[in-house]
């Protein structure tokens, strides 16, 4: 669940991207891998919730996969 006019991400099909600590314990943030900002909310302030959801079976545009860095 989020808060913020929606979620704005790369129009890319596949964005790699990863998972990085913040300063605060317990807060992460959704960066690629030149350490750029992935994913954000447009109208969101602070450290603002999003949860991943499971894609949809027939829309590969939402897949998700998952690396060890």
């Amino acid at each position: 669940m989020y808060q913020g006019a929606g979620v704005v991400a790369s129009s890319s099909p596949a964005v790699f991207f990863k998972i990085v600590p913040r300063t605060d314990l317990g807060e992460f943030s959704i960066e690629n891998t030149d350490e750029q900002l992935v994913y954000s909310l447009s109208s969101a302030t602070g450290s603002t919730q999003v949860a991943l959801q499971n894609a949809h079976a027939n829309d590969d545009s939402q897949d998700w996969l998952f690396y060890p860095a």
